[in-house]
């Protein structure tokens, strides 16, 4: 994947990065801090001894993180090293950037009006991407207790209405992860044993849709 000028990574502040040093024994976790698009990155690092004498300007390096899914990974080099209050890196911003798939199927962005039923509890939604074996459900309506309540492997029952369908589709799906980001609930999801036709149908819609994001 090439980054055009001034394009900002799928990277939010906070994130954890890996950096490899010139030998991939030399590995430190990192922390992204800062950036300016198209210039440079600002990594914390931890408290540590030993490697300074590595972290020279124009030293080359190697990033990874991972983000949605993706693993990826980027050559870059050193602009400077801070220590003296914080141990500060900054790195020159990528010109291209390797995306590596984690999961078992790619997943697809997208946006399909759904209902989620928990035991009595119908809850509205969206899903806002899907693959071959699971989806995300985000809600409004659902609260943070609901989230509480809402154990992991808990299973729950979905309506989905997929492009070209009239009529919503009613699938399993089994809970993987839960969050609130203050707004919304956003439910992991795998699908349990789906109807072959459906599954056709999923097949088809990502395998489409990864062909032409090709």
């Amino acid at each position: 994947m090439r980054l055009n000028h001034g394009e900002r990574l799928s990277l939010e502040i906070g994130s954890r990065m890996e950096i490899e040093l010139g030998s991939r024994s030399s590995r430190l976790s990192s922390r992204l801090v800062g950036m300016d698009p198209g210039a440079f990155l600002i990594a914390r690092l931890p408290e540590f001894d030993g490697f300074e004498d590595q972290l020279l300007p124009g030293t080359a390096i190697r990033v990874s993180f991972e983000y949605s899914g993706n693993l990826y990974v980027f050559a870059s080099s050193i602009i400077d090293f801070h220590s003296r209050s914080l141990p500060l890196l900054i790195l020159t911003y990528p010109q291209a950037v390797d995306r590596h798939e984690l999961r078992a199927h790619p997943r697809i962005d997208c946006l399909f009006p759904a209902t989620a039923r928990v035991d009595a509890t119908v809850f509205q939604g969206n899903v806002t991407d899907i693959s071959k074996g699971g989806c995300r459900f985000v809600s409004r309506e659902m609260s943070e207790e609901d989230l509480r309540r809402l154990s992991m492997e808990k299973h729950l029952v979905m309506q989905i209405l997929l492009p070209g369908d009239a009529h919503p589709r009613e699938l399993k799906g089994q809970v993987r992860s839960v969050r609130h980001d203050g707004r919304n609930a956003i439910l992991g999801l795998q699908f349990q044993d789906p109807d072959p036709e459906l599954l056709e149908k999923l097949s088809d819609f990502v395998d489409a849709s990864v062909f032409l994001l090709k």
